[in-house]
Order: structure tokens, then C-alpha cells, then sequence
């Protein structure tokens, strides 16, 4: 600015980014921000990583050969002996994927983590794949920590210098956020950009969030493609499977190191549009997460398989008559065979043997004086309806019933009810608020 201040633009925990704000760089503006010098911090080491990388350097500014291999352009060192790092990759000593952790890995250690055993070896398993250029689905069982096993997977090719990403991990809407949360916890040095919500959102998160290169996207406001030889700001992209079909045409320009795509069912049909145009995207390593890979027939499972190595996996007829009838013992141990390098599938009844049994506990407490007030009002207002006699009124005691839940559940989700709230002061209730959010910033000039 031309007072000499700095202004960043930042974006608020659990607000979409078309709500993002420029603030001064300080404690001078109208309220305390926490977290915001972090915020800053956390932005400047992560565009000097970037720099670093670009200019063939480490951040620490000591000069480093600058490779000409298409892999390490790319971001990819799997066959790289240099010790290339990038994006911010701590120096490292190089860990041999194919090698196994005996052990909770540093990097997990150091964060108060520890993985079970179990997740431990599906780790291991996926950074060996990952090593020999084996595409795979992690099948466990729901609940033995799938999002867990393949963020831990994605950090150690991160943190040894492997890999720099980025990388594209599609889930369902409803499980972004517990991704986010998993990535916080398993994954802090992690950029990670949720590219969600309406055009006005992701148009920001176009313009801000892909590169550094502010002319990276020519037209933010149309998901166009990105510059071929910008570098990508973020290590992960967290977006949803419709997303990754209405804006297949920035989202296919990247280069993409891993792809992860989270209940994976969603491949399971060759002919469905997010089937179709993810095998357009460049992909360099695909990881699939589903507790069903075999759900219905043996046609779905070939199309996961096709996805994944099409080349291996071509002819879906073939594929059938050859294990036509897998009750035979014979072609179930031939099918394992032919999957065993790509899938890995354990039962919590296998990895889990010393689970406590299930207790659960019921605690009845009474209604707010508000429930109790709405309560009355829905029995009131439909008396006639319970009081009336035969079948004819099964729809409007459902309607009854399931008002009478809401009520229970919190009275504000009715309308009215939350009219009754009380209110705080409105600088009061905005200070408050700040208390929740996380400044993540973003400077496009710094005044002199």
C-alpha cells in the first residue's frame, strides 16, 4: 500500500473462500487475529520452498545442480539418486521405499502419533508399490484407517524426498472435512487446498491458491488451464468427484504424482462420467480406497482393475469366462494370485483380536424449556391427527414423529426457534468468532 503497509489476503476456518479478507499484516487492525504471524510465516517459508525448488536450490539458499531429467521436473525422484527435494521438503536422508519400517516412522513419532501395527505394514505396502510402479486399492474393512494409512503413505514420500507432490485426493463431499481434519494431525507440514464450494469460491482458489505465478491461470474466473510450466503452490488438493468432472479442464492440466481416489465404488462403471474423464487426467501413481471391492459382481472389480492398469487389464469377457465360478477353490487361488500385488484387504476380526466389546450407554436427560415449549406446541397444533382413527393418517403421524425428533434433537432446527436464540453484541460475537477461525495468508506484493 502506498503507506508502506502490508496487506494479506486471508482465508477463515469453516468459511468458503469467497469470504476471504484482506488484513494488515499487524495487530493494528480492528481486532487480534490469532495465529496470524504463524499464518504469514507458514506462507513465506512455503514460497521460498517453492522458489528453492524451481531454481534447483535447497531452502537453506545452498546452491544445487539443477536436474534436466524429466522426472525430477516433474516431481517425481523415484529414480533419482541426487537427494532432489522440493516444496518445502525437510533435508532428509533418503529412505529406500522398497525397505520396510520396523518401526513408527520419525516423521510420525515426532507429531505424538502412532500407527497399530497393521496400518504400519499397509504403509509399507503402499511405499513398496509405489516403488515398483504398481498401481493398488487399499481394501480394509471400514474403520481400520484407510485415510489415515494413505496420508501417512503420501507424508513419508514427502518428508524423504521422493516425491513433491502434488497430489489429487477425490472423496466424497460429505468425508472433505474429515480429510482435512486427518491431514492436520498426520500431515502438519502438508500445504493441503479444499477446492469446494460455487464458482465465486473456487475462482479464488484459482487465482490464489494453484501457483505463486500470478499468471498461472490466465482467466481464474474459467476453470482454463494452468501454464504448462508453473509450479503448483499446494501439496494436496482435496476436491470432490463432481468437481473433478465440471473442472476437468484446469484440474487435467497438472501433472499429478499420486492420485487417491476415497470410496472408489464410484469407478466401478466404465461408462460413468467421472469414470471417463479421471482417464484423461495425468496421472502418474493411482491408490484406491474402498471396504467393497467386490460388492456385486466380478464386472465391477475388472473395471477397478482397468482403471488402475488398463494395459493389464483389457478384456473385460476374458476376464469373466476365467473365473466364471469362483466358489471353485481352484480359480479363488488363482484370482488372489493375479490380485495380490494390487490389492490388500485385512478384516477387523484379523488385526483387531484384542477390540474391547461394544458397551453402550444410555443417558436420559430432560427436555430445555424451549424443547418442552415447541414440544407442546407441534402435540397442540396436530391434535386432530393424533386423535383421529384408521390408516388414512399414517403419512401426517410420520410427519408428526419426525418433528417431535427434531425438536429433540435441537429446537433450533426449526425456524422459528432459532429466532428465540440469544443474541450477543455484534463486536462481541465477531471477536468470538475470530477465536475459531485459522489465518492462512497470501500476499501478491509486498509495499515498499
Amino acid at each position: 500500500m502506498r503507506d508502506g503497509t502490508t496487506r494479506y489476503l486471508l482465508k477463515w476456518r469453516e468459511l468458503p473462500y469467497d469470504q476471504a479478507s484482506w488484513e494488515v499484516g499487524d495487530d493494528s487492525g480492528e481486532f487480534e487475529i490469532p495465529d496470524l504471524q504463524k499464518a504469514i510465516q507458514d506462507y513465506w517459508d512455503l514460497r521460498a520452498a517453492v522458489e528453492a525448488a524451481d531454481s534447483g536450490q535447497v531452502p537453506s539458499k545452498k546452491s544445487a545442480s539443477k536436474s534436466k531429467s524429466k522426472s525430477r521436473k516433474s516431481g517425481d525422484l523415484r529414480d533419482d539418486d541426487s537427494g532432489g527435494r522440493g516444496r518445502g521438503t525437510p533435508p532428509l536422508h533418503q529412505v529406500d521405499p522398497k525397505k520396510k519400517y520396523e518401526g513408527q516412522p520419525p516423521f510420525v513419532v515426532e507429531n505424538d502419533n502412532e500407527l497399530h501395527p497393521f496400518q504400519l505394514e499397509g504403509v509399507n505396502w503402499l511405499r513398496f508399490s509405489w516403488a515398483h510402479h504398481t498401481d493398488t486399492i487399499l481394501a480394509d474393512e471400514m474403520g481400520l484407517g484407510k485415510t489415515i494409512q494413505t496420508i501417512v503413505f503420501l507424508y513419508s514420500l514427502y518428508k524423504e524426498g521422493h516425491c513433491r507432490g502434488p497430489f489429487l485426493v477425490s472423496a466424497p463431499l460429505s468425508t472433505i472435512i474429515n480429510w482435512e481434519r486427518e491431514f492436520e494431525v498426520w500431515a502438519p507440514d502438508f500445504y493441503v487446498v479444499t477446492y469446494i464450494g460455487d464458482k465465486d469460491s473456487r475462482a479464488v482458489i484459482r487465482e490464489h491458491e494453484f501457483s505463486f505465478d500470478e499468471k498461472a491461470v490466465r482467466n481464474p474466473n474459467k476453470a482454463c488451464r494452468i501454464k504448462k510450466d508453473a509450479s503448483v503452490k499446494f501439496h494436496v488438493l482435496l476436491t470432490s468427484y463432481e468437481l473433478v468432472c465440471i473442472d476437468a479442464t484446469i484440474l487435467g492440466s497438472v501433472d499429478w504424482q499420486v492420485l487417491v481416489v476415497d470410496e472408489a465404488h464410484r469407478l466401478k462403471n466404465n461408462q460413468s462420467k467421472f469414470f471417463k474423464v479421471l482417464n484423461n487426467y495425468k496421472i502418474n501413481y493411482k491408490l484406491l480406497l474402498t471396504g467393497t471391492p467386490l460388492q456385486n459382481n466380478l464386472e465391477e472389480l475388472f473395471h477397478l482393475l482397468n482403471f488402475l492398469s488398463p494395459q493389464n487389464f483389457n478384456d473385460l469377457q476374458g476376464f469373466l469366462n476365467e473365473f466364471a465360478d469362483v466358489s471353485k477353490e481352484e480359480q479363488v487361488k488363482k484370482l488372489h494370485d493375479l490380485l495380490g500385488c494390487h490389492l490388500l484387504r485385512r478384516l477387523k476380526a484379523d488385526v483387531l483380536k484384542n477390540m474391547p466389546s461394544k458397551s453402550e450407554f444410555i443417558i436420559r436427560v430432560d427436555l430445555t424449556p424451549l424443547q418442552k415449549k415447541y414440544y407442546k406446541y407441534i402435540l397442540t397444533r396436530n391434535y386432530e391427527a393424533l386423535n383421529a382413527k384408521g390408516g388414512s393418517q399414517s403419512v401426517s403421524l410420520l410427519n408428526i414423529m419426525m418433528d417431535l425428533k427434531k425438536c429433540c434433537n435441537h429446537p433450533y432446527l426449526f425456524p422459528a426457534a432459532s429466532q428465540e436464540a440469544p443474541r450477543l453484541p455484534r463486536r462481541r460475537h465477531h471477536a468470538s468468532r475470530m477465536g475459531h477461525m485459522k489465518a492462512q495468508a497470501w500476499s501478491r506484493r509486498v509495499a515498499s
